[in-house]
């Protein structure tokens, strides 16, 4: 609901009334597979562009150093196991885009931080957030959706289940602390 409210002279108010299950949040948006999603400002803990050869591994584990902390490095695209996708982390190792960087968002959840590489990173955009219909409720690493301007749908992901599915990927091994 909109409402508008003038006086000569005094100036224009707008009122808009959004319903309960809405909530406007601050996302980054990011690219993976042709598809953009949005993960909450407030679990962000910074993006970088890691040059390869800052990649080492713990283990099986692709990790990075970030201001002292040894951050574990997920494929986005294989945690959210989109189909037909070469989501393999190794898929960036192996192969050099051109610069030699990775783009990497890292998220903090709890003393916990995960390394998540993307294809892109799209930029910052506040969003009104509806919960997941029933159907999707189940959808893992998903928290809500957005519709934007141009009509498309968005879906905003949930960092502490990002989290837990980047602990599965990895076997059970903790994640990063700081």
């Amino acid at each position: 609901q909109i409402s508008i409210a003038s006086q000569p002279g005094i100036g224009t108010s707008f009122r808009i009334a959004l319903p309960i299950n809405l909530s406007i949040t601050s996302c980054l948006l990011v690219e993976i597979a042709g598809m953009q999603f949005g993960l909450p400002i407030e679990a962000l803990r910074e993006t970088r562009k890691i040059p390869l050869a800052g990649i080492t591994r713990l283990g099986h584990q692709p990790v990075v150093s970030v201001r002292g902390d040894i951050v574990p490095l997920h494929s986005l695209s294989r945690l959210m196991d989109l189909p037909g996708v070469d989501a393999d982390l190794a898929r960036h190792l192996d192969h050099d885009t051109g610069d030699g960087l990775l783009p990497v968002v890292i998220l903090h959840h709890g003393n916990a931080l995960l390394g998540l590489v993307v294809d892109r990173l799209v930029g910052q955009q506040s969003l009104v957030v509806k919960p997941l219909p029933e159907f999707l409720a189940g959808a893992l690493g998903v928290s809500g959706a957005s519709i934007r301007a141009n009509g498309t749908i968005l879906l905003l992901l949930d960092p502490a289940q990002l989290q837990v599915l980047a602990q599965e990927h990895a076997g059970g091994s903790a994640p990063g602390r700081r």
